[in-house]
């Protein structure tokens, strides 16, 4: 499955690199989110992390609110809401910084969270804006997204079936939005959510993690509530040990600041726990 993934990569960003002209960026960008529904993930897990091996780090002199990071390129991207940018490291030097107050593409009026797609595209929500920006890994705008159906954005993830799932803070739901027409399909978690700090998809599932509360609630990709965990689902006394903050998980990588250090880790998992 992983190979036919790769193949089916190759062949979309040769079509991407291809259609230069602006008038087809949105087509890219509707291309890229029906990739994303080819990738399903079987099914979702609890994860007992074993051991934590490094894979690279980042010195810092100022917190960031959340870090993504880029495998293939070794980028760094740091989301900083206080001025409303996202600082783009490699090698520990400063390549780029995008956002700020502004009008202009490149610019935020509230950021709120970012995700790095399968593409290696950097992926921005803008919560005042209402809308998610597009750039390359060079901080390089491309396109957006337009979310004025939802109140309040302030946390997304894109779901292998075609939806991305967007947390409305005003109504306290999660929205599901159709990747081709950017609707509303549905939408739940009113009576069962507070706030989302962390919004993950698996295809099967969505978890939302509320750090203030330290619980996790775990929805199927429909809206069905299925169990609620006191703490983070994805963590234990591993991580613990370490003594590191948690600034962003994905299946098999935790990003963790440690005193004025951003380290990345590939996780080693002992056992995996299907519910």
């Amino acid at each position: 499955m992983k190979t036919n993934i790769n193949v089916f990569y190759r062949i979309f960003t040769d079509l991407i690199s291809q259609s230069k002209q602006k008038k087809y960026q949105f087509l890219e960008l509707f291309l890229f989110l029906l990739f994303l529904s080819s990738c399903a993930v079987s099914r979702y897990e609890h994860i007992f992390i074993n051991d934590l091996i490094e894979i690279d780090s980042l010195n810092i002199t100022q917190n960031f609110d959340k870090v993504c990071y880029l495998p293939t390129n070794k980028f760094f991207f740091c989301m900083q809401k206080s001025d409303n940018s996202v600082s783009i490291y490699r090698n520990n030097l400063l390549k780029n910084k995008i956002g700020g107050s502004g009008f202009f593409d490149d610019n935020f009026r509230n950021l709120s969270d970012i995700i790095i797609g399968v593409d290696g595209h950097l992926y921005c929500l803008d919560s005042f804006s209402k809308n998610i920006k597009v750039f390359d890994k060079d901080g390089r705008y491309i396109n957006y997204i337009n979310l004025n159906s939802i109140s309040m954005p302030t946390k997304f993830t894109f779901s292998t079936f075609s939806i991305i799932f967007v947390f409305d803070a005003f109504s306290k739901e999660i929205i599901a939005l159709d990747c081709i027409d950017f609707a509303i399909k549905f939408r739940f978690g009113k009576f069962s959510l507070n706030t989302v700090d962390l919004l993950l998809s698996n295809g099967e599932y969505i978890s939302a993690y509320d750090k203030k509360a330290n619980e996790t609630t775990i929805f199927t990709n429909n809206g069905k509530l299925e169990k609620f965990y006191k703490g983070n689902i994805f963590l234990n006394t591993t991580w613990d040990q370490r003594n590191g903050e948690l600034i962003n998980f994905n299946d098999d990588m935790i990003i963790l600041k440690e005193n004025m250090a951003i380290k990345v880790y590939r996780v080693k998992y002992e056992t995996k726990v299907i519910f």
